[in-house]
């Protein structure tokens, strides 16, 4: 691995430098539609069917979902900081990137049972239904899982590298 790594150390710069920034700048992006979009559901909280609509149509989810992806960015830059120096300590994202990956996960299922619950009643036929109600369910879950099973991995793996370190 070390070979592997000595080899493409000017790439693997490189990919550090752009998941740093495109990961800042998600997270900022992020932060100001949060912020953006709790000020405009809040103004609407007199008129239910206002918010509603607003809720359903006008939440950009896209780019609210772009702070937990650059969180995973900017723990994705640490990790490759931390395989490629060696007198690099993890920061803060990459120590905590298990929990924040955790959280992410249930958010997402959140999200999907949410999204799902306010959809269900303008379904109309039963195999709209069904197909419906079964992408929701296989890309919760999936998506879930697959988060998960990163999350455990990068746990497991993070103290071997730390070890592999102290034997070379």
């Amino acid at each position: 691995m070390n070979a592997f790594i000595e080899e493409n150390k000017g790439l693997l710069g490189k990919c550090y430098i752009c998941a740093n920034v495109m990961g800042w700048f998600l997270v900022v992006l992020g932060s100001l539609s949060i912020v953006g979009n709790i000020i405009a559901l809040g103004s609407r909280l007199s008129d239910w069917e206002v918010f509603k609509e607003y809720f359903h149509s006008g939440v950009p989810w896209g780019t609210i979902n772009s702070f937990p992806i650059g969180l995973m960015a900017l723990g994705i830059g640490q990790f490759i900081k931390f395989i490629c120096d060696k007198d690099y300590r993890p920061g803060r994202v990459l120590r905590n990137a298990d929990k924040l990956i955790y959280t992410y996960a249930f958010l997402f299922v959140v999200a999907v049972v949410i999204h799902f619950i306010t959809r269900f009643p303008y379904w109309e036929h039963w195999a709209e239904i069904i197909i419906r109600t079964a992408g929701c369910i296989i890309m919760g879950v999936g998506n879930a899982m697959l988060l998960i099973a990163v999350a455990l991995i990068l746990k497991r793996i993070m103290p071997v590298i730390e070890e592999s370190r102290t034997l070379v």
